[in-house]
């Protein structure tokens, strides 16, 4: 069996409502993990994936540990099957259950872990509103000139997910500005429906407080290499991964250099959790890589027929 492959991650925005509803009427690991989950947090966390509302599970606080135990659920039917990575990277939040898939921690940790990151990166985009905005059709190089242009204010890139596809980040005046700007250039730009300025310095709050937070776990060690989203470069060693780990909150996503870093290492790759925007922008950034997203029980079952695993 050829096992040189990539668990990729994705991250909050992917969540909808009725996400996970065949793998937890199809798996007893699904039904188990979503119970501990549930059980963890004091809250019914099969009703809020399955049944909404959407305003609830869109909620920073929510949306993320619901896309990690998705994610983890998924994950655990393909280790199942024998299924062991290369490499493991996740987008933003997607970095957690890469994790936990590594083996840094285990699923109560991550449960706790993660609900905490949602919970103070809602709390900082409170305290410190902001927006995102995305920049189709302009290079990096031009859209972090564009930033720094801005005489006032912060805005910074925050996710490079293609070489032309840029989130910009910060506080709504110069945002927008910027936006604005690369309209003038030729751009498309589209406002992102978040709560805060992820990924920007309107997360130092939350970066302080996860770094207290990740200063009191022991991370084991790596079963994997673990992409990151700060450097774009293979991680072997788990304090380093928790390092990087703090720096993310308030640092740009590298997607474009991780997605690199994967092509180079394998050429197959599963994407494991709700929807498939990992598997739409590694097939863009590279066609020839064979990716395929697992986002039902339906989709499980075909995976040997499909990618020949």
């Amino acid at each position: 069996m050829d096992s040189r492959i990539a668990f990729l991650f994705p991250g909050q925005g992917s969540q909808t409502v009725g996400m996970g509803k065949s793998f937890i009427e199809n798996s007893q690991n699904a039904k188990a993990r979503f119970g501990e989950a549930s059980e963890i947090l004091k809250l019914d966390l099969v009703r809020l994936c399955l049944e909404g509302p959407k305003e609830a599970l869109a909620q920073t606080e929510n949306a993320q540990v619901a896309l990690f135990v998705l994610s983890v659920a998924i994950c655990q039917e393909i280790l199942d099957k024998g299924i062991q990575p290369i490499c493991l990277a996740g987008h933003s939040l997607g970095e957690y259950p890469a994790l936990w898939t590594g083996g840094a921690y285990d699923f109560e940790q991550g449960v706790k872990l993660v609900r905490f990151r949602g919970e103070r990166m809602a709390e900082a985009g409170r305290k410190n509103p902001g927006i995102m905005v995305a920049i189709i059709g302009l290079s990096w190089e031009i859209v972090k000139q564009l930033c720094r242009d801005v005489q006032t204010g912060v805005v910074v890139p925050a996710n490079w997910n293609l070489s032309e596809q840029i989130v910009i980040s910060g506080e709504t005046v110069p945002v927008r500005y910027a936006a604005q700007e690369a309209k003038k250039l030729g751009a498309k730009v589209v406002e992102l429906q978040v709560s805060g300025a992820f990924h920007s310095p309107l997360m130092r709050s939350a970066q302080e407080a996860m770094k207290e937070y990740l200063d009191l776990m022991e991370f084991q060690p790596l079963r994997a290499d673990f992409i990151s989203n700060v450097t774009g470069e293979r991680v072997k060693d788990s304090d380093e991964a928790k390092a990087l780990l703090v720096r993310q909150l308030a640092e740009p996503v590298l997607w474009c250099k991780c997605m690199e870093t994967i092509n180079q290492m394998v050429d197959k790759g599963l994407e494991l959790g709700a929807g498939k925007v990992l598997t739409g922008l590694m097939k863009k950034a590279f066609p020839k890589f064979d990716c395929l997203a697992i986002d039902s029980f339906e989709q499980l079952k075909l995976s040997d027929v499909l990618f020949r695993i």
